[in-house]
């Protein structure tokens, strides 16, 4: 039996037709469908009998059914054609089909019987096809306006395709890139950042890299680009192309680059900072280590002489352009490879590299001071300035820069006690006297609280009666271990550290609080005074008047038994501030007087500047009475002067009666000194005046 035989028989037709995969229709001359499987009953999700009998455009709409009515028709003259065909199931949803017509004629006269149809449901397959179409539309969106740069290698590292932002970032056509190498658009220094990881991707070693390069652009500017890399692989797992995305990391960079020169820099001169010079200081000691010949850094600290000065006088703005043009001179001044730093405030730092010996150190220093010492014009006045510079060169044993930059502050400090302008070399000596200054220091602070000071009395006599007219308070201090200390052994120390205030805010009420008893048991005789010592910063301090006007009324005193001296040296630090602290005082009633007369080079204007009760004659002129030339005279002329102005002369440190004899026949009214009594306990002086019980 044949196989048309066995397809002749209606019931393996209809097995057939019944068991296919596609739906199988078929229709009369009319149009009626007449015939359906059971697939194309599944494929509409409709019945048979809802099928039978009704027209295949009931099932389709719009374009589809106008397509459908063209391909029945043509059916009468054309065999067979194949179409796509979107139907309508039961539930509304559209399906894809592809419809293969074929034509159905009478075999004996040729007559058009109708048709038969095979239908296929490729929805999923146009659905697959329409999202690859989105899918490559938008990959062709991303490429083609991504914000990115794409690039495409072939196997030979070569473009063979780059998006538009590629062309933006490195300035060339698109037909220029394609067919280059990705290195030759790379800046030469950074070529080796990927280069092996390129390789190690073809050869399916990594999955992918990121690296920042640098490229170069076609008009020689420079752009960071974050390059991430991976490959193109087939089914087999072999790569065929390399796929690299480029971002602009230029902007992030520079940002990156302007916030670390900021927090290496100083912002007002543009020097390096504290952190950046110590950082270099650093690396340079490491590398000490590794010479055999001797070379090794050396650190210059560099103070502005008398800045704080012009800063408050002349204003902040006025001593910023100080600091910066000063940064100026000093960069001229160093050699090229030195690191010159802004440490803050005035302070400048110069870091000198394989240095042997002092002497390229020094030459560095003196021009530096050249440098400065020409005037600076500031807001159209000339201001002139100066610097105290300390040297420190490292040794074999500096490992920490702190240290060397430690000894180069030392040794400037050392500079500026010689007198400014000038220059130090560091010593082991000096770090031995700042270690001792800085225990000093200390032992001061808890002498302070722990109530270690003393105040004794010294009479200031009238050389013609030889009666005692007032005492200097003079402050000792009962070390626990080095016994008594006088105030030159501890007043310096006192006044750097700042403890100058509560060490005179003591005195001063130890000696209002004597001074209180003394008057309550009628003590002393009227008028009697007691003065005390005050510093240049004291006066400086806002609130030194109120304190002893506060203290004076404490204590049931008036002004005119408290006699303030000042120095020539404090007066002369700041005459302005300093004036107006000593009015204030007059004003209460207070008595002035000036210390140390004679000491300092301004002294006569002094006396023609502040209205002084008395004017204390400094120890070194009254030293000279009957041992030096001329010593008579220098002192009759000092004290013609205060006798012009109408001021009392105290001559202080009188030792011998030779001395007090010369300064009696000289016409000195008043003198102090170990000739006359030392200073005194507060119970001395009670004994010596005789007054009544213990006070």
């Amino acid at each position: 039996m044949d196989a048309s035989h066995l397809l002749r028989r209606p019931e393996l037709f209809r097995l057939l037709v019944e068991t296919m995969n596609e739906g199988l229709g078929v229709r009369n001359a009319e149009g009626e469908i007449i015939y359906v499987n059971e697939p194309f009953c599944r494929l509409l999700g409709h019945r048979r009998e809802e099928i039978l009998g009704r027209q295949v455009e009931d099932f389709t709409q719009g374009e589809s059914r106008d397509l459908l009515q063209e391909e029945f028709e043509s059916r009468r003259q054309v065999l067979s054609s194949t179409y796509e065909l979107e139907l309508r199931r039961k539930d509304g949803q559209l399906m894809s089909t592809i419809i293969s017509a074929m034509a159905l004629h009478d075999e004996k006269d040729g007559q058009f019987l109708g048709s038969f149809a095979v239908i296929t449901d490729i929805t999923r397959r146009r659905q697959a096809e329409e999202e690859l179409r989105r899918s490559e539309e938008r990959f062709r969106l991303i490429f083609e306006q991504g914000p990115i740069g794409i690039t495409v290698v072939d196997l030979d590292r070569r473009y063979c395709q780059v998006n538009p932002e590629v062309c933006r970032m490195l300035g060339y056509r698109r037909d220029e890139l394609v067919g280059q190498r990705p290195w030759e658009f790379t800046l030469p220094e950074d070529r080796h950042i990927d280069e092996e990881l390129a390789q190690q991707i073809f050869r399916g070693e990594i999955p992918y890299y990121q690296v920042e390069k640098r490229f170069q652009r076609k008009d020689g500017s420079i752009l960071w680009g974050r390059l991430t890399a991976t490959a193109l692989k087939d089914r087999a797992g072999r790569p065929i192309y390399g796929i690299g995305l480029i971002e602009d990391s230029t902007a992030r960079r520079r940002a990156e680059e302007r916030l670390q020169h900021e927090a290496l820099h100083d912002a007002l001169t543009g020097l390096p900072n504290r952190t950046l010079f110590m950082d270099r200081l650093r690396h340079s000691l490491n590398r000490q280590t590794r010479h055999v010949d001797g070379q090794r850094p050396a650190v210059l600290f560099i103070d502005l002489d008398r800045f704080k000065v012009i800063n408050d006088s002349l204003g902040h703005l006025v001593g910023d352009e100080l600091l910066i043009e000063a940064g100026h001179r000093l960069r001229a001044s160093v050699r090229p490879g030195d690191t010159l730093a802004r440490l803050g405030g005035d302070e400048f730092a110069v870091l000198l590299e394989d240095i042997v010996e002092p002497g390229p150190a020094v030459r560095v220093a003196e021009r530096v001071q050249r440098a400065l010492a020409a005037p600076f014009l500031l807001q159209g006045r000339e201001v002139y300035s100066s610097a105290s510079i300390g040297i420190a060169l490292s040794h074999r044993d500096t490992e920490q820069p702190q240290d060397l930059l430690r000894d180069a502050d030392t040794a400037m400090y050392r500079a500026k006690a010689q007198g400014r302008a000038s220059y130090a070399i560091f010593d082991a000596r000096m770090h031995a006297q700042v270690v001792a200054q800085l225990r000093l220091e200390t032992e001061l602070r808890r002498a302070i609280e722990e109530d270690q000071l003393e105040v004794v009395y010294q009479p200031v006599v009238e050389l013609a009666s030889g009666g005692i007219v007032g005492y200097e308070a003079l402050v000792r201090w009962l070390h626990p271990e080095r016994g008594t200390l006088l105030p030159g052994e501890f007043i310096q120390t006192a006044e750097e550290s700042g403890l100058i205030f509560p060490l005179g805010e003591r005195v001063l009420q130890l000696a209002c609080v004597q001074l209180a008893k003394w008057q309550r048991h009628r003590a002393l005789p009227e008028p009697l005074f007691v003065s005390v010592n005050l510093s240049g910063r004291q006066l400086l301090q806002g609130n030194v008047v109120a304190s002893i006007t506060h203290c004076l009324h404490e204590h049931g005193l008036e002004g005119r038994h408290l006699m303030v001296e000042v120095t020539e040296k404090g007066l002369m630090a700041e005459s302005e501030p300093t004036s107006t602290a000593l009015d204030l005082l007059l004003q209460a009633g207070v008595r002035l007087a000036l210390d140390d007369f004679g000491s300092g080079h301004s002294s006569l204007g002094l006396l023609q500047s502040f209205p002084f009760e008395q004017v204390k004659l400094d120890r070194w002129f009254v030293h000279g009475l009957g041992r030096e030339k001329g010593a008579e005279e220098l002192v009759a002329g000092l004290l013609a002067l205060c006798r012009w102005r109408d001021m009392t002369t105290v001559a202080e440190g009188v030792e011998n009666g030779l001395q007090a004899k010369h300064l009696k026949q000289l016409g000195c009214r008043l003198a102090q000194g170990n000739f006359f009594s030392p200073p005194l306990s507060a119970a001395a002086v009670g004994a010596q005046v005789e007054f009544p019980g213990e006070l």
